[in-house]
């Protein structure tokens, strides 16, 4: 995630993706997951340049 691209080749980087999961402490880890493949889809335009991982787990 941290390595997708916006048009103009900035990296969607580890800060940005911290402060998407400080932002979203009370989420489901279903919601989490949602709103992280929505937010790097829109910063990187939808262009997926390489593949993507993502595991989101709830810990309660």
């Amino acid at each position: 995630m941290t390595e997708a691209s916006s048009p103009d080749g900035e990296e969607f980087g580890d800060a940005r993706l911290i402060r998407l999961l400080e932002e979203s402490r009370e989420a489901t880890a279903e919601q989490l997951q949602k709103k992280i493949l929505d937010t790097v889809g829109s910063f990187c335009g939808g262009n997926w340049q390489d593949d993507a991982t993502l595991i989101a787990i709830a810990v309660e």
